[in-house]
This record gives structure tokens, sequence and C-alpha cells, in this order.
């Protein structure tokens, strides 16, 4: 009975600990992504088609992050180079507290918590996204202060 009890109160304190330790990630950060691309789309523009060659580009990136209830997180993500065109930014935390997916319009998410203000995210929009194009990305990114 008592391990038990040693038990429950050790899972109890356990889940209290990982609710507290979750990381604020309100705020805006900067980084720059490497990208396969086949086709073109809206941050990659172009003339290719999905059957032509993939292009390898590198680009900046901006992520705000505006809003964060417990271990979901939402705001919007764009260009440097193109900020009229933005997608709104659906994350959510795993229980790890390092990593992260989510979502925008056309395309998914996966980020690594490596410091409290660095990012590294990686991204994939299929080729059944409107445009047709197909994108894979991974990049590091900093919280601007």
């Amino acid at each position: 009975m008592r391990i038990l009890l040693a038990a429950l109160l050790w899972s109890v304190c356990s889940l209290a600990m990982a609710q507290e330790s979750q990381p604020d990630l309100v705020g805006t950060w900067v980084g720059t992504s490497k990208a396969i691309v086949f086709g073109q789309n809206g941050y990659h523009p172009g003339n290719e088609t999905a059957a032509d060659p993939p292009r390898v580009r590198e680009q900046e990136f901006t992520m705000e992050i505006t809003g964060q209830d417990g271990r979901v997180f939402w705001g919007a993500a764009w260009a440097s180079a193109n900020p009229e065109i933005r997608d709104r930014l659906a994350l959510a935390l795993a229980a790890d507290g390092r990593t992260l997916v989510g979502a925008d319009e056309d395309g998914a998410h996966y980020l690594t918590l490596v410091s409290p203000d660095r990012i590294e995210r990686c991204y994939a929009h299929p080729g059944t996204s409107p445009s047709g194009s197909i994108v894979a990305a991974c990049g590091f990114y900093e919280r601007v202060k």
C-alpha cells in the first residue's frame, strides 16, 4: 500500500512540475530556413511547376507568437521578403516540454525548443496545397528582444 501511495504522490508531483515548467514562447522569432522547393508559391515565386527539377533556396522568416494558453500557441508566420503574405499559425507543445507541432493554411510545422530564446523550425508543405508546390525546410530562429 505504501508503494502505491508513493507512486501516486510521485505522479501527481511530476504532473504539477511539468505544468509549471511550460515555456513562455510569446514573442517574435526570426531566422533563416533552407528549403527544397518543387514548383512555386507565394513564398517561393517563379515559373517552375512541381514537375520541374527542385530548387534550393534560403530565406529569412518571421514567426510571431501572439497568444498562449498552457501548451497551445497561436500567431502568424511570414517571409521577410514578402511580409504581406502571412499564414495563421497554430502550435501545440508535447509533454517533453521541447517539441512542438503545428499547422498553417497549407503546411505542417515541427519545432524543437533548443533554449529559451532559440528554436529549430522545420516545415513541410505537401503537393496537395492550392499551389501544387512541395516544400521542405529547416532553420534556426532566435527570439527578438
